[in-house]
């Protein structure tokens, strides 16, 4: 995998943590840390140490997956990368909207996905344009 799609994969797994941490200076990351992120190498030092911690807990992340959730990162990351910079500003605030909401709704909303995908193509197509119309039609009363 190239180097900048490794740095994204990284990025999108990786989990947040407090800044209280110091900067590190990139002779202090181990080679092998440095070699997967060459391409962050003359930023590297003025990343955030936010930025850098992330950076290095994701590389620990992405070691630790099976090559099977590596494959589903590197399919999700792709799919990520197809969409406008748009419709990712558009996704993250759903996916804020959903991280705010409680576990209970969360739950519901994870089963009623899963019972969707369930379904036959033709009848997810029809729910879809449903929703599409129902969401249209909101949009003009506001």
């Amino acid at each position: 995998m190239n180097n900048a799609l490794m740095i994204a994969v990284m990025l999108m797994i990786s989990a947040v943590f407090p800044c209280h941490a110091q900067k590190i200076p990139w002779q202090d990351l181990t080679e092998k840390e440095q070699k997967a992120l060459k391409s962050l190498g003359p930023d590297w030092d003025q990343l955030s140490e936010h930025k850098q911690k992330k950076m290095r807990n994701a590389i620990q992340r992405w070691k630790s997956l099976t090559p099977d959730q590596k494959k589903v990162v590197k399919r999700r990351f792709k799919r990520w990368k197809q969409f406008s910079a748009e419709e990712r500003k558009h996704l993250r605030r759903l996916y804020r909207r959903y991280q705010s909401l409680p576990p209970r709704q969360q739950k519901r909303l994870r089963q009623r996905f899963k019972k969707f995908k369930q379904l036959p193509s033709a009848q997810r197509k029809i729910i879809l344009q449903r929703w599409k119309n129902r969401n249209k039609r909101q949009q003009r009363q506001q």
